[in-house]
């Protein structure tokens, strides 16, 4: 097996560019999440893997492979969609082992009355349920095998769509949002199993999302679109830890990023509440973001320290969710594990760790890095 190479692809359709000029390398066995607001590009792209529709312009390679001048049958991928996508009059068996039928017995076979009647159409069904019950056995679902999709569940009807995709073996798996319609509970179990089964197939997935969670749980490396392009690639991690742009920082991560515009005295110096900070940030800063578990109330050295009022305080069990607004009308968030007696109304003073900060320039691009000199030290 090899990559997948996708250079220079653009997608519009009418006056509306979906994707424009998006280059993207899959790694062989590597699984890939997709993720971004609706209306990013990232469905569409799933498209053109799976050769439902065709690009405008660019590549779309496996190794010396052309995908574009290959079907979609010829591509040896399996998609799963948001709707399940089943088909209502067949059972459970039936609608796993369909593809099987469909690459192993001719048009003739498949019709109802001859597929019983002839010897080798009857050896393919034999063979065909013998793969589907295995794969339904995996997912927990061969007590469901006579069942049609009207009595299932769900997360039962996702299982069977992933049973129907997997029973043959493809070499790229395709996932449309299929969690989406489930409820929390539901979608937390089936991204465990779906990366298990990742685990377990050594194949490549491609997985669509709108849901930071999905990505950030399952992924291996993650690609956060917006306007048809690519804003950073890379793990979980980078993600998180390292945004390259302030689109990234803002759609990942929950509660979300607090951030803060910094502004420039009449000699250029950055400060905030007149806090001098010209020696803590590059010169072209332009915002300051910080994640809500970074901020602390106990004074710190280096640290960026912003006066605010409590607005509300949400209890979680483990942790307080507090929402304060500063003297300039900025809302920020913080988490905070204990504050048994902060209550509404509260005057406080933050203290964030420099080094736990993001700077971002005008255009919303991170700069790096952060300097944090010894001369700050309190």
């Amino acid at each position: 097996m090899t990559d997948i190479e996708l250079t220079a692809v653009t997608k519009t359709y009418g006056a509306t560019t979906v994707l424009n000029e998006l280059s993207l390398s899959i790694k062989n066995g590597e699984f890939l999440t997709l993720l971004g607001a609706s209306g990013c590009g990232k469905s569409t792209l799933l498209k053109l893997l799976a050769g439902l529709e065709p690009p405008d312009s660019g590549e779309i390679r496996k190794g010396n492979i052309n995908l574009l001048a290959q079907t979609p049958a010829e591509r040896d991928c399996a998609m799963v969609f948001q709707s399940y996508a089943l088909y209502p009059h067949m059972t459970v068996g039936d609608n796993i082992c369909t593809p099987l039928y469909m690459n192993t017995m001719s048009f003739m076979q498949r019709l109802p009355g001859v597929r019983w009647l002839s010897p080798s159409a009857r050896k393919h069904i034999r063979t065909a349920h013998e793969q589907g019950r295995k794969i339904a056995k995996t997912l927990g679902i061969e007590h469901l095998w006579s069942r049609k999709p009207a009595a299932l569940s769900g997360g039962q009807r996702q299982r069977v769509a992933l049973a129907r995709a997997m029973v043959r073996r493809p070499s790229l798996f395709l996932f449309d949002e299929p969690l989406s319609n489930l409820d929390a509970n539901l979608r937390q179990s089936l991204r465990a199993e779906i990366r298990q089964l990742h685990d377990e197939l050594s194949v490549t997935f491609v997985y669509v999302t709108h849901d930071q969670h999905e990505a950030m749980s399952m992924s291996d490396r993650i690609a956060v679109m917006k306007n048809g392009r690519i804003l950073q690639l890379g793990t979980p991690a980078e993600i998180y830890d390292q945004p390259q742009h302030r689109d990234v920082a803002a759609f990942v991560g929950a509660p979300r990023i607090n951030f803060l515009p910094i502004t420039r005295d009449s000699q250029g110096r950055a400060s905030f509440q007149g806090q001098n900070l010209g020696q803590m940030l590059p010169a072209t800063v332009a915002e300051v973001g910080f994640r809500p578990h970074t901020a602390s109330l106990k004074p710190q050295a280096n640290a960026l320290k912003i006066n605010a009022h409590v607005v509300l305080v949400e209890y979680t069990g483990a942790e307080r969710i507090v929402t304060l607004t500063t003297p300039e009308n900025i809302n920020l968030t913080i988490v905070l594990d204990s504050e048994p007696n902060l209550r509404t109304g509260d005057d406080l003073t933050l203290f964030i760790p420099m080094s736990h900060c993001h700077a971002f320039d005008s255009e919303g691009l991170r700069l790096m890095p952060l300097c944090v000199p010894l001369s700050c030290a309190a």
